[in-house]
């Protein structure tokens, strides 16, 4: 993959051929990295092509193109997994590429790997029975444009197969980054299994791994595709996610990561905004680290958030593609400080 740069005047990114690395910041080799945050529940999505498969949710648009800000930002909740390789469920889509199911590895060289390729490919995924999380691949299926099934490079233990659930809301964006929904049946995380309601589940975003930062540089993002905010328990409709992005490059490979997101799932409407916001990303606690990951943990009032005093917000997301030009985020949003099932999820991509 070529190095991440930008031909926007004065942006200040450098495209330098692999015998000059030195105007721009390669990323190591694909790794592993566990984010340590626990499970929640199940619920439904939204999706950029058209939107949750109908289940009469309010507000379900699904992805929003526009890149308008703040429109209710729903998470999922609850992963199944598998041992190593998930399998196709046998879905099909009648998406382009669709012959079956398509494996693919960092390693395969190419082909027949899905609406992404060969990788490297890094994922983030929230819901019922999984927790929020962010992984690098080591393997996934894909049967159309609906990811199947993932093992991770590490932990090496980590793996999730659909089984007999199904995809909602799934869409792709020019083959770098694709999103979805697993929800309605039995699905199988990390050897565990459980059984998802229609509203419930988790939801996926999956993408190219850059390889290089431009050195600087401040970007507006729009939405690219989203996820309908659902409540992790599936006791309430799916609502809508949105929000705005502003990406910062800062020298020597820092990239801070400025967003205003609203989750709607259910009745309640979760503002989330980082510090500083859009406007003064610098400050943001959305800092990609070496594996090109995002992370933020922090508390919203309850004045603007349906909160029990206070609500604890988990995100974790990835910066992708060759260009470094998307963002992809899952986000768990807990009624109170240690959490409860229900929690509300919600995925959003950006690009810029």
């Amino acid at each position: 993959m070529g190095a991440c740069g930008d031909d926007e005047p004065g942006a200040g990114p450098v495209d330098v051929p692999d015998a000059q690395p030195d105007n721009s910041v390669r990323l190591p080799p694909p790794s592993n990295r566990d984010s340590g945050i626990a499970p929640p529940p199940p619920p439904d999505a939204g999706r950029r092509d058209g939107g949750d498969a109908g289940d009469g949710a309010p507000n379900d648009s699904g992805s929003d193109d526009s890149g308008a800000d703040d429109s209710g930002l729903p998470d999922d909740s609850g992963l199944p997994d598998d041992s190593g390789l998930p399998e196709d469920s046998g879905s099909d889509t009648g998406a382009p590429n669709d012959s079956g199911s398509d494996t693919g590895s960092p390693d395969s060289g190419g082909g027949g790997n899905g609406p992404l390729g060969s990788g490297p490919l890094s994922i983030v995924y929230a819901g019922a029975n999984v927790g929020v999380e962010a992984r690098q691949l080591h393997a996934w299926t894909f049967a159309g444009n609906e990811l199947s099934a993932w093992s991770a490079l590490a932990p090496a233990t980590d793996s999730f197969n659909r089984g007999a659930a199904s995809v909602t809301g799934e869409g792709v964006d020019n083959g770098v980054v694709a999103w979805g929904r697993w929800h309605d049946g039995a699905a199988t995380y990390n050897a565990q299994s459980f059984t998802w309601t229609t509203h419930g589940g988790a939801a996926y975003a999956i993408g190219q791994r850059p390889q290089a930062i431009p050195l600087t540089g401040s970007f507006t993002m729009t939405t690219a595709g989203t996820i309908a905010g659902f409540v992790a328990d599936g006791s309430g409709p799916p609502g809508s996610t949105s929000g705005n992005a502003t990406l910062l490059f800062t020298g020597g490979g820092g990239v801070r990561l400025g967003v205003s997101l609203q989750v709607f799932a259910g009745s309640a409407i979760y503002n989330v905004q980082s510090s500083g916001g859009t406007g003064n990303p610098s400050i943001s606690e959305l800092t990609m680290d070496a594996e090109g990951f995002v992370f933020a943990e922090y508390t919203i009032s309850a004045a603007t958030s349906y909160c029990a005093g206070s609500c604890s917000v988990r995100i974790r997301g990835f910066i992708g593609g060759a260009a470094c030009n998307y963002a992809a985020l899952a986000v768990q949003v807990f009624k109170t400080a240690a959490g409860d099932d229900g929690s509300s999820t919600g995925v959003i991509v950006f690009e810029r």
